[in-house]
């Protein structure tokens, strides 16, 4: 993609870096000197050029020399630029030709802040060398002109320890003179993808033999052909909650040539863990893997990111939390620290009232031909109980709410489920969960400015858990908010197995409906015994792989 001149310093902006700067310094100019003479010539100084000033973390692996090693591995982790498309995720640092030099003329460069974390190349005639301490620049380099390319060899972790500057230092040495020139750049920093990108690809665990996931495997096999979307079948991160393995997110870096971009996918565990082991088969050109290190994790199931908006460009992050104390909120905020080191604030929602407790129990972004762009679907426990009251008005009422075999032990009749009181009772946690729900929609329309017609709501019913599980709520009714967005007009959800009423699946005829509203198609599979009865869904089961923006 070819841009205007001014497309890489529009980029920076949008990303929140500052652009690259550069700065000369006579380090002992000559008091007199002849107008035509090299000690004239290099008292004007080098002038280095940075362009945008942005350079990537470069953790893909474009030759893909990795193989199936787990260990950390990608094009940042040797001292060779692996191939032309490892070279195009350089940042280039230009020299600009100093014809005037001497023949005796040399020059040094290197790394000073940001050494540790970043790595220099420089172009020669027979490609790419890396630069060490005892790199000398020709006389016949500095009148030419010379190029650079940098790279990083991680993310920014901890502002305190590496905010992420990179400069560049050069200096020029011609006739007893020497005068400096520096270039300062910026680590690009990790985005993170939303629903509005296109799906490229749909990751799955097909590891697990058992009925019951082959036959969610071969259903969503099924739904998914017809819209194109292939699906990358893979081995078992997290057991079988593929979305929990990993977040996708990428860093793009703004050339003169438009945007370079790569994903990166985040995995919670260090890399001795064995999470990535069934994902090695996605790694490659422009994709590669970075772990969010030792304490710091999150299930990414409850990491969601709503789209662009006027005060965020980037889009903002939505994190379900509880109260520091309870189990895995250390390592979780950990995690928000490591995203708020890449630019992001994100937004902590209340997920407390959930046994599992991730936002994409809760909300799910939809894609819109609106001015916006997008929608929000939101569970909503009031349209299901409203459900369950319609199949009780219906005559329906001695029926089970849920008529799974193996959801037989947990289900109450549509009639108790929404008596006031008595055993079955549903409206208590019901109720409760509107209103935590509601809270974090107002966080969220105050963040974006989303409006109430802007909001799908998406029927849902919660079962207060055995005491075991603290008494927290889990669907009863699987849940279709926890749906696999794979086009933009199409959920795979999953299958409701509520009572019938006049042949009729009443949950599935109410979420046919609300996301009909949205011009959203529902293709539907069984998760009842792969997923549901373990507090997943199609959605916890899946994860996809975006395109990124150009």
């Amino acid at each position: 993609m070819r841009t205007s001149a001014a497309a890489p310093v529009a980029l920076a902006v949008a990303l929140g870096l500052g652009l690259g700067t550069v700065s000369a310094q006579a380090v002992t100019p000559q008091a007199t000197t002849p107008p035509d003479s090299p000690a004239r010539a290099v008292a004007t100084g080098p002038a280095l050029d940075a362009g945008a000033g942005v350079f990537l973390p470069n953790l893909d692996d474009d030759a893909k020399r990795c193989g199936k090693t787990v260990d950390v591995c990608n094009d940042a982790t040797d001292e060779i630029v692996n191939g032309p498309d490892d070279a195009k995720d350089l940042a280039r640092i230009r020299l600009a030709a100093m014809p005037g030099l001497s023949a005796s003329a040399t020059g040094t460069v290197g790394v000073t802040t940001g050494a540790a974390q970043t790595r220099l190349f420089v172009q020669t005639g027979g490609g790419w060398q890396v630069v060490k301490p005892t790199t000398r620049l020709t006389a016949a380099q500095l009148k030419q002109g010379v190029t650079f390319g940098l790279e990083g060899k991680d993310i920014v972790r901890d502002p305190a320890v590496w905010d992420g500057t990179a400069t560049v230092a050069l200096t020029v040495t011609d006739a007893g003179t020497s005068t400096s020139a520096r270039a300062t750049l910026q680590s690009a920093p990790l985005l993170t993808t939303n629903h509005t990108m296109p799906t490229r690809q749909v990751v799955v665990d097909a590891s697990d033999s058992s009925p019951a996931n082959t036959t969610f495997l071969t259903e969503l096999l099924a739904q998914a052909k017809p819209t194109g979307i292939p699906v990358f079948q893979g081995g078992a991160p997290f057991r079988w909650f593929m979305q929990d393995a990993f977040e996708q997110m990428y860093a793009t870096m703004p050339t003169e040539h438009g945007a370079q971009s790569m994903s990166v996918l985040m995995l919670s565990e260090t890399p001795e863990a064995t999470t990535a082991k069934g994902l090695l088969g996605l790694r490659g050109p422009d994709l590669g893997f970075v772990w969010a290190g030792k304490g710091v994790g999150a299930s990414y199931g409850n990491v969601e990111t709503l789209p662009p908006t006027k005060g965020a460009p980037n889009g903002t992050l939505m994190i379900g939390t509880r109260p520091p104390q309870t189990k895995g909120s250390k390592e979780l905020r950990g995690f928000i620290n490591l995203m708020k080191a890449q630019g992001h604030t994100p937004l902590e929602l209340d997920v407390d009232f959930l046994v599992v407790g991730h936002v994409d129990e809760i909300f799910q972004v939809l894609p819109a031909n609106t001015a916006r762009g997008w929608r929000l679907a939101v569970a909503d426990p009031e349209a299901g109980l409203s459900v369950d009251r319609k199949a009780v008005q219906a005559g329906a009422g001695s029926r089970d709410v849920v008529r799974h075999p193996a959801g037989k032990i947990l289900t109450p009749t549509a009639a108790a489920a929404v008596k006031a009181g008595g055993k079955g009772s549903l409206l208590p946690e019901n109720r409760e969960a509107a209103r935590v729900i509601a809270k974090n929609l107002r966080t969220i329309q105050q963040a974006t400015g989303l409006k109430d017609s802007e909001i799908v709501r998406i029927p849902v019913l919660y079962r207060a858990l055995d005491k075991e599980d603290g008494g927290k709520s889990g669907s009863l009714v699987p849940s279709a908010i926890n749906s696999l967005l794979i086009t933009p007009d199409t959920v795979i959800a999953p299958k409701q197995f509520s009572l019938r009423v006049k042949g009729n699946d009443v949950f599935e005829q109410a979420v046919t409906n609300a996301y009909r509203s949205a011009g959203i198609t529902v293709r539907w599979v069984d998760d009842f015994e792969s997923h549901h009865v373990g507090s997943g869904e199609v959605h916890c089961a899946t994860n996809t792989l975006r395109a990124l923006p150009v």
